[in-house]
């Protein structure tokens, strides 16, 4: 039987050969199991050609420039890629070995090219020389001549990244400067915290034109980040401490009632009441908030000129906070008195701090407990025992002794 000469079916392998060739290739190996063994060995050869090629081309660095196409040179040689294949198969049995050789060596340079993780163009070492290499000569640029390099120095180690230092209790306190000035320290929704990098501020649920303003009052501040969001969904908003009367009104409520002549007065009476607690309220917060945030173990890191601010900002809230509280006075305790023939009761005992921290907690106190009697005598607030006149009257001297322990760190 005549066979293919292995260049014949090196090139069927390869898909090299004409139609009619191919066809007659095809013909021969169904009949033949010697030369299919062969052809199934050549495309094993040339599919590991090709997949170490495109290892290669992943693994290796781009070239310096273009890489010569060789193709063009191929079919301008005499008979083609075919002559040049018998030209260097010469006997057909040698081409086997020596395709095998260049498949190893393949190989090898994608195994070394993996191990070494290659990522540019190789240095070579620089050779040691005996004598140091003579300077290059200086450009003529009508200067002085540049001074020889002298000997190399070893290059410094790479300096790790700057660090942040942490806000400061000054950066803090300018964010509270400049939301006292917008009003904004006074029931608005915002958290402020001292973080590792900065100060963040937080809210939830402010007005889209109120979070502008807000922002754009913090955005001259360095360090500082303001996220605000919307309320959950599903998530009531909580309602105002002003809201309509409703009838079911407590006893001590509905003596005061009969004292002012109606409903209506007395309607008109209680919304005064309490929009003058509400406000007195907000400014409690915010000195509390102010006093939680500047301790008396943080108020020493400031330094003179931060803690006249912060003082100040203090002695601004205490203010107005007394004359709501002073408002409360006037209006609640001579009708207290009128309507339930309470007497007056005696002076509470002036309290003590040893610092205008403990002045505000004192007095924060003693407004919650006189703002959650008010809402319950004149709003019907549930939840809370209804006061007699006599308790109510009480928590007012407390408040009132609190709120001049509080005006003397100020003075």
């Amino acid at each position: 039987m005549n066979h293919p000469d292995e260049t014949t079916l090196l090139l069927y392998s390869d898909g090299e050969l004409a139609a009619d060739q191919a066809g007659a290739v095809r013909a021969h190996l169904e009949t033949c199991a010697e030369s299919r063994v062969r052809v199934d060995e050549f495309r094993a050869a040339l599919e590991a050609l090709a997949s170490y090629k495109q290892k290669l081309a992943v693994a290796l660095p781009p070239p310096p420039h273009p890489w010569i196409d060789i193709r063009e040179r191929f079919g301008k040689s005499r008979g083609g890629f075919r002559s040049l294949l018998r030209g260097l198969a010469g006997s057909p049995r040698r081409w086997v070995p020596a395709a095998a050789a260049v498949v190893v060596l393949a190989a090898a340079i994608v195994h070394h090219v993996s191990e070494t993780r290659h990522v540019g163009p190789a240095v070579a070492p620089p050779r040691e020389s005996a004598r140091p290499a003579a300077p290059l000569p200086a450009k003529d640029t009508g200067n002085e001549p540049a001074p020889a390099p002298g000997p190399s120095k070893p290059s410094a180690a790479a300096k790790p990244p700057a660090v942040e230092p942490p806000a400061t209790p000054g950066e803090e306190l300018a964010v509270f400067v400049a939301l006292h000035r917008l009003g904004a320290d006074l029931g608005e929704p915002i958290d402020v915290t001292r973080t590792a990098g900065g100060i963040l501020v937080t809210g939830v649920g402010l007005d889209p034109q109120r979070a502008q303003e807000i922002r754009t009052a913090l955005a001259t501040l360095p360090r500082v980040v303001v996220r605000f969001s919307e309320p959950a969904a599903g998530v009531a908003e909580e309602p105002g401490r002003s809201q309509p009367v409703t009838p079911q009104r407590s006893p001590l409520g509905v003596l005061i009632e009969a004292h002012l002549g109606g409903r209506a007065p007395f309607e008109q009476f209680a919304d005064r009441v309490l929009e003058s607690s509400e406000a007195m309220m907000a400014r409690a917060h915010a000195l509390r908030r102010l006093s939680l945030h500047f301790p008396p173990e943080v108020e020493p890191q400031l330094d003179p000129s931060e803690r006249q601010v912060l003082l100040g900002l203090h002695r601004d809230l205490t203010r107005a906070f007394i004359q709501r509280e002073m408002e409360i006075q006037r209006w609640v305790d001579p009708v207290l008195r009128a309507a339930s023939a309470v007497p007056t009761p005696p002076a509470s005992p002036r309290v003590s701090a040893a610092s205008w921290q403990g002045a505000v907690e004192a007095l924060f106190d003693a407004a919650s407990r006189v703002d959650r009697s008010i809402s319950v005598v004149f709003a019907g607030a549930s939840g809370e025992s209804d006061p007699r006149a006599q308790h109510l009257a009480g928590q007012l001297a407390r408040l009132r002794s609190a709120s001049l322990a509080a005006e003397d760190w100020v003075r």
